[in-house]
């Protein structure tokens, strides 16, 4: 079985890579592109993904789950993976048509066509996609190795190619070409390990199992998606620019958490199946103590700095960003918790239809609340239709998992979240302290900020006695030695 420890570390330095990477580029592109260019890229970006999310149908979770199963049987796994690669590219096709149907309907809101081409460029590669299989087998050595190569090239060519305002067509060929790298590697890799064959394919079988999770997908997707798109109609694409780097900034600074249940959905599975409640309650237990330690300390961070992060971070042009963080703050803790109970538990026990009922309802809170707050407060207004919604989701996501769970599963850790309370208030006393000395806002926050995350740890270690903290210091470190003296292979 493969340790989830080092896949934790490996899922740990994709997700910082994830941080790293937009904290370098993020100032820059804010520099050379105008908030104009950047909310056409990220509203016809948007408008893509969720017709490349149409096209999954669903299947990513689906078949992470399914390869989990079969991943010890190396012919169920063959015939498996068979059948969604073809479903998936018939269901691509169909949503390629859509896609080009719904351009010319929307015509009138398209400023560069140049960017609808790359669109489309990209959801056909993404026909292909395979991800899922990586996830399932739990191979994140190779996932996170992959992804810091593509991600790296992408970094080098946005320097290299984006120099002027009307380059945000380049930036968008950069972001679609690192992602097709992506696939295209997976591919090749996939057609080494699966022995392909596509007769005798029974891919409809899966269709009456992917209608939930599809109907799940999409629902999920309205607020992730079209918030951009919604405020696109709403308002203007400045506002598209504004909102963007907002939403940005509070999802990166959460990925670090979310990505963590890519390690533990697949072992939560495994767990359930085989009735282990021991090491399922200690999983539970473990996610639930990352949640709160990781995430409260960034909320209160982007609370508490948000004025004094955003000029050094994104200039003059996005000074309107702040406003937008405030609002969004706790966005990294309510999103994490969000999905910690609807994948992690909800889903990992089968119970799809909860989940379903919960983002429908969901998906109509943000339809309706951010066209409507989007027309009146532009970006604020998507900024609190995305609060509320997460909110509205947590809710419902817990009062289901309460009514159908082993009450031996633990659902919020009370103690961990007060302890990441306490623990995050000399943040408050390290930037005004900061601000009595020095007016310039970087000098603010490059002091400030570094000693808030040190007292926060040690406070954590040697007031609260963390020993999750402790565990993942003594790992990471020792992993770290320890694979500095390996050879990396990408292969495996």
């Amino acid at each position: 079985m493969v340790s989830i420890k080092k896949n934790l570390v490996y899922n740990a330095i994709l997700s910082i890579s994830q941080v790293l990477i937009p904290l370098i580029t993020m100032p820059y592109l804010s520099r050379v592109l105008n908030p104009d260019g950047i909310g056409q890229v990220n509203f016809i970006d948007s408008f893509a993904n969720y017709f490349i999310s149409i096209a999954e149908l669903g299947m990513v979770v689906y078949s992470i789950r399914e390869v989990a199963r079969a991943s010890q049987d190396k012919k169920k796994l063959n015939k498996l993976v068979s059948e969604l690669f073809v479903l998936h590219f018939i269901t691509s096709c169909i949503a390629i048509l859509i896609y080009l149907l719904f351009v010319a309907i929307f015509s009138h809101k398209i400023h560069d066509y140049r960017l609808v081409w790359f669109a489309l460029a990209y959801i056909l590669v993404n026909a292909f996609s395979c991800e899922w299989y990586y996830w399932g087998k739990e191979q994140f050595r190779f996932i996170t190795i992959r992804s810091l190569i593509t991600r790296f090239l992408g970094l080098v060519a946005m320097f290299l190619l984006v120099r002027h305002p009307d380059d945000y067509y380049l930036y968008y060929a950069i972001i679609i070409s690192a992602g097709a790298g992506n696939i295209i590697w997976n591919n090749i890799l996939l057609f080494r390990k699966i022995d392909f064959h596509f007769r005798g394919l029974n891919w409809k079988r899966h269709l009456r199992f992917l209608w939930v999770t599809f109907a799940m997908t999409l629902a999920y997707d309205i607020p992730f998606m079209l918030d951009n798109v919604i405020l696109g109609f709403a308002g203007t694409v400045f506002a598209v620019g504004i909102y963007s780097m907002g939403i940005k900034i509070v999802r990166i600074a959460g990925v670090v958490v979310t990505d963590i249940f890519h390690v533990y959905y697949p072992r939560m599975v495994r767990l359930i199946k085989e009735n282990n409640i021991c090491q399922l309650k200690a999983a539970v237990s473990q996610s639930l103590q990352l949640i709160n330690t990781l995430t409260i300390p960034i909320s209160v961070g982007i609370l508490i700095f948000s004025d004094v992060l955003v000029k050094p971070f994104l200039g003059n042009k996005f000074l309107q960003v702040s406003t937008d963080l405030r609002i969004l703050a706790f966005y990294p803790f309510v999103k994490s918790y969000s999905i910690f109970l609807s994948k992690q538990i909800l889903i990992s026990y089968q119970l799809d239809k909860m989940v379903l009922q919960t983002l429908v309802v969901g998906s109509i809170i943000f339809v309706l609340f951010g066209y409507f707050f989007s027309v009146k407060w532009l970006d604020k207004g998507m900024c609190a239709a995305t609060m509320l919604t997460e909110m509205a989701v947590i809710v419902l996501n817990y009062y289901y998992a309460k009514r159908r769970l082993p009450h031996s599963i633990q659902l919020f850790d009370t103690r961990s979240f007060l302890y990441a309370l306490i623990s995050s208030v000399p943040f408050i006393g390290f930037y005004f302290l900061a601000k009595n000395f020095w007016q310039n806002s970087s000098v603010v926050l490059f002091v400030s900020a570094p000693l808030s995350i040190v007292s926060y740890f040690l406070v954590q270690k040697l007031v609260f006695k963390n020993a999750l903290v402790e565990k993942l210091t003594a790992h990471s470190i020792s992993y770290f030695f320890q694979s500095s003296s390996r050879r990396i292979d990408v292969t495996e």
